[in-house]
């Protein structure tokens, strides 16, 4: 039984060093449970033949200790990630983008990649050299980030974006319409997919995708490149556009087309 208990404790430790137990109390609940019961059966055959137990404890002991002293390198590593990721946003946030990379490049670890609300270390480092029109740079960062966090929305999204201003549309819209494939609700990568389309002179796809936004405020943001779109004669022709025509109110009328709600 001490020796199940035990590997009970031996296996939570080693899960507590990839996840963050300290935020969920059943885990510590759990720890309690798992640690009393040993530690009662450790003093009851101590008592009861000393010599047998002191051997037992050695035993015990010296396989808990190496435990632990993993569990202590790789928490310290995760602690320092974390300081320097929460310090890569609040650098983002300040618009400090070289700090920002910095920080990123601090963040990421053998033991840590990614912070506890799911991003990975790089998409910050990416976002740096982002904002810095580093744009080959970004990409770099970007696709590690998805090598950590395949399905990392938002670095899909830039990755598009970062092809997109380097010229490259066709990789752009690759990127684009995997973020969308994930999620349909990134009204954002849907104007840049358009975009991206009616720069590969593909008009009738990038209609397609600007009938599919659903918040006006990015078509109001980005009225001049919805405007472009919807002057194209084969665009026009399907909803009767004018050139004096208000953008927003043609966008309804798109939307009304193709019976989004």
């Amino acid at each position: 039984m001490a020796g199940a208990l035990l590997w009970g404790i031996l296996c939570f430790a080693v899960v507590s060093c990839f996840s963050f137990p300290k935020e969920r109390m059943e885990h510590l609940l759990l720890l309690s449970m798992l640690g009393a019961p040993l530690i009662f059966l450790f003093h009851k055959n101590n008592f009861a033949a000393a010599a047998q137990a002191q051997q037992k404890s050695i035993r015990i002991n010296f396989p808990a200790m190496i435990v632990l002293f993993f569990i202590a390198v790789v928490s310290a590593f995760n602690l320092r990630g974390e300081m320097h990721a929460k310090k890569a946003e609040q650098f983002r946030l300040e618009g400090n983008f070289q700090k920002t990379i910095d920080e990123a490049l601090l963040a990421k670890n053998f033991f840590f990649n990614t912070t506890p609300m799911g991003i990975p270390a790089d998409f910050y480092a990416g976002i740096g050299n982002y904002q810095s029109e580093n744009y080959r740079q970004a990409i770099s960062f970007f696709q590690s980030s998805l090598a950590c966090a395949p399905y990392h929305l938002l670095s899909l999204h830039f990755t598009g974006t970062c092809y997109g201003m380097l010229g490259d549309e066709k990789s752009a819209v690759k990127y684009y319409r995997q973020a969308l494939e994930i999620s349909d609700d990134l009204d954002y990568s849907k104007i840049n997919l358009a975009m991206s389309y009616y720069n590969l002179k593909q008009y009738e796809d990038a209609f397609t995708a600007l009938a599919a936004i659903t918040d006006t405020s990015v078509i109001k943001s980005n009225a001049e490149s919805v405007k472009a779109i919807l002057q194209r004669p084969e665009n026009a022709k399907q909803m009767n556009f004018s050139p004096g025509k208000p953008v927003l109110e043609s966008f309804k009328e798109i939307r009304q087309i193709n019976k989004i709600h």
